[in-house]
């Protein structure tokens, strides 16, 4: 998740952390936790546990997606069946992106309620990393999990759901690379369907482009010939012209 388009992502989750961390301290002062906890999930540590995610909008049709994510000759919305994609392996999490503040403190704190060793002010958070300490390995599992799923309320208007996979399981689902705007990005493959089922496509949106005419004719005929007749097929209704 380190490598995803609003890159203040991590820094985000991390900061309300520790804002949520610091009220719960007034009950417990001597503890070192509001600002180790934080920093910690943001170590070179915890990098390597990071989850990896797949990104998609409810809205199909939007103009800041359009502008952000395709060329300015246009680009495809694919739709997909939420409802098959849990199916698909339980290693994976599909949780829709939580935008309000207030909301997304309940989630931290219930995973502070889930640990209560945390907050004890006479165990410190090194002690517990030189321990291995089972209850501190699951807290920043909980939390890297969660983290993905907390965005900006400035984000709000994407509607964002992911999948995501934490930690990522590098014996069953090798890291690959790739180029994106001439940085190397690492990820893992997400299938969204068994090797013998069609993938769960319910739609497919042509974006705003010179030539939507052709565009649907030829995604119409790939569609039909991977046996996906059932998939809906539209151009783009907003009136954006980026060429």
């Amino acid at each position: 998740m380190f490598h995803v388009n609003d890159t203040s992502e991590p820094l985000f989750a991390a900061d309300l952390t520790r804002s949520v961390l610091s009220l719960a301290q007034d009950a417990s002062p001597d503890s070192d936790i509001s600002e180790e906890l934080p920093a910690l999930l943001l170590s070179e540590r915890c990098a390597e546990m990071t989850s990896y995610v797949a990104c998609f909008s409810v809205h199909g049709d939007l103009l800041s997606q359009w502008r952000a994510y395709t060329p300015s000759t246009g680009g495809y919305a694919i739709g997909i069946r939420a409802s098959d994609i849990p199916s698909i392996g339980d290693d994976l999490l599909l949780g829709k992106c939580e935008y309000d503040c207030a909301n997304q403190q309940d989630a931290i704190e219930s995973i502070l309620r889930d640990h209560p060793g945390m907050l004890d002010p006479n165990v410190s958070l090194d002690q517990l990393r030189e321990q291995n300490d089972p209850e501190l390995s699951s807290l920043i599992a909980a939390f890297l999990t969660l983290f993905p799923l907390l965005k900006h309320q400035g984000f709000r208007e994407e509607a964002e759901w992911r999948i995501v996979r934490s930690p990522p399981n590098v014996d069953n689902h090798p890291i690959e690379f790739r180029i994106s705007r001439g940085v190397v990005i690492p990820f893992q493959r997400i299938p969204l369907a068994a090797p013998d089922d069609r993938l769960p496509i319910a739609e497919v949106i042509i974006g705003p482009s010179p030539d939507a005419r052709e565009r649907t004719y030829a995604t119409r005929m790939l569609l039909d010939h991977h046996d996906l007749q059932s998939c809906d097929l539209w151009t783009s209704k907003i009136p954006y012209r980026g060429w």
